[in-house]
């Protein structure tokens, strides 16, 4: 089940909330939370790439990556995530 489902699921049920990186079955990588945290500050694929010295071909694998591990298909959903697990 992706993780924005399991977070209305738990919601609902009064059940505590998951909370940083270790809650997430497969955890990003330090260089995953990097993008993620670019993601969050409204940064394009472009600006990551010059922000973190990456190829955009290399950005835009970890966001492939990230997506997949949050269980989400758009940047909002990712960055709704990543404040809810406070990473």
């Amino acid at each position: 089940m992706p993780i924005i489902d399991q977070m209305t699921d738990m919601a609902a049920s009064g059940e505590p909330e998951i909370v940083a990186n270790d809650g997430l079955i497969e955890p990003l990588t330090p260089r995953e939370l990097k993008v993620l945290s670019a993601i969050c500050d409204g940064d394009s694929n472009q600006s990551i790439s010059r922000r973190l010295d990456l190829e955009l071909a290399t950005v835009k694998w970890h966001i492939h990556q990230i997506f997949g591990k949050l269980g989400v298909q758009r940047r909002t959903q990712a960055v709704a995530i990543a404040i809810h697990l406070r990473l």
